[in-house]
């Protein structure tokens, strides 16, 4: 393992950062979408301040200050072994809880999601900071900004995305998690293409996030960093979810958007585009992404050096990242319209108001950033209906009365297949 002390630094910055990013954002849905990296970040914390420790503890002039960091470490050793899970199914890597039962992934997922709130994101990081407080004591390392803020623009740009202060509104969404906001309402699709979607529609939600943001922030920040060893880690994750692992990464282990369409038959001009966004992607940049996500993004890695992935981050360029992730959400909406194909993939959460929310019962009360009682909000079931067949071929509305809005929902999928035709049309 090597630059334990740097690796554990940043890793410390860039959790501070996500929740500086937490902080910035009234709702609780987005602050769980940023609050996400803090847990992917405090994983390296836990993995590197032990190795930084045992350096400082053999030698006579910083022994004292290697003892003195022990109860801090091991406080927050103790702390995170309740959050393990959430770093490795909702932030570092998107997967299903439980792949065999869709009811008991829904419940386990949630109780991951509602892990990321106030009291857990506050409470690690505080332990991170009061570690590397105490052994940076000892060590010349560049300095951090404990309270970093960002900036107006970035907070604006944070709000916009969801519509804050804009009242009287009801959501129609296609993640996993956002039918946990107040009265929300998820739209479903049946069978294992359907039970993939929202994966996806979470990673596209992630990119779409940071992207929010680019414009927003200058280099050299925090907030800089953070975006740019994420923003190709999700591009990597959106792929391994639709087209397959990169060259060279581990054989898929659940299945994928295209092995499901394939094994199972279904719609083979989905099979078809699928394979075409494959190939329009140069193995090597499957590689470079999966290689960057494994050094700097899902984790820091331990054997490369420092100073050569600090080198990588400062040449970094977001503007080709952005164009190819263009590309990549504008084939998968592009395989979503074809006829038999996963309708609910990247469908853009909908906010109605007027008189169809005046018709409809009261939602549930939604999923607070606060909450501590890990099954809150009321979520609807991921199953069908129980008069639908488990079928991709079903669509529907969960909540009470959801059959009421089947109509907004077909509105916003002929909508956007006409929209997706004026953007091809301009390409």
């Amino acid at each position: 393992m090597q630059d334990a002390a740097e690796k554990t630094r940043f890793a410390v910055e860039m959790a501070i950062t996500a929740r500086a990013l937490v902080r910035a954002t009234t709702d609780p849905h987005r602050k769980r979408v940023v609050g996400r990296y803090v847990f992917t970040y405090l994983d390296d914390v836990v993995k590197f301040a032990p190795a930084w420790r045992n350096v400082l503890s053999r030698k006579t002039s910083t022994a004292a200050a290697a003892e003195s960091a022990l109860r801090a470490l091991r406080r927050l050793q103790g702390d995170w072994e309740d959050y393990g899970h959430v770093r490795d199914f909702i932030s570092a890597k998107r997967q299903p809880r439980d792949r065999t039962d869709a009811a008991v992934d829904q419940l386990e997922s949630f109780r991951l999601w509602a892990d990321i709130g106030e009291a857990s994101v506050e409470l690690l990081v505080d332990d991170a900071v009061e570690v590397f407080a105490q052994l940076s004591a000892v060590e010349s390392l560049p300095s951090i900004d404990f309270d970093p803020r960002p900036g107006p623009e970035l907070v604006k740009a944070l709000s916009a995305i969801d519509g804050i202060g804009e009242g009287g509104q009801l959501e129609i969404t296609a993640t996993s998690f956002g039918a946990g906001r107040s009265g929300a309402y998820a739209v479903r699709q049946g069978g294992d293409v359907g039970r993939l979607a929202p994966l996806l529609n979470d990673v596209a939600e992630n990119i779409q996030t940071l992207r929010a943001l680019v414009p927003h922030v200058g280099w050299p920040s925090p907030f800089a960093a953070l975006i740019r060893c994420q923003l190709p880690t999700e591009i990597d994750e959106l792929l391994r979810l639709s087209i397959g692992p990169a060259p060279g990464a581990p054989t898929a282990t659940s299945p994928t958007l295209i092995s499901l369409f394939a094994d199972q038959g279904l719609a083979p001009a989905v099979v078809l585009k699928l394979e075409q966004l494959s190939d329009s992607i140069h193995p090597d940049t499957r590689e470079q992404l999966h290689d960057w996500r494994n050094r700097l993004g899902a984790h820091i890695d331990a054997d490369t050096p420092w100073a050569m992935l600090e080198s990588a981050l400062v040449a970094m360029d977001l503007a080709p990242i952005g164009a190819l992730a263009d590309h990549i959400l504008l084939w998968l909406e592009s395989i979503a319209c074809e006829p038999g194909g996963p309708a609910t993939l990247l469908l853009e959460t909908r906010r109605l108001q007027g008189d169809v929310i005046a018709r409809l019962p009261p939602g549930h009360a939604g999923l607070s950033f606060e909450a501590t009682d890990r099954d809150a909000g009321g979520i609807p079931s991921a199953l069908p209906p129980q008069q639908f067949a488990d079928s991709h071929h079903m669509i529907w509305v969960s909540g009470p009365a959801g059959h009421m809005l089947s109509a907004a929902v077909a509105g916003m999928m002929a909508g956007r297949s006409r929209q997706l035709t004026e953007r091809l049309a301009k390409r």
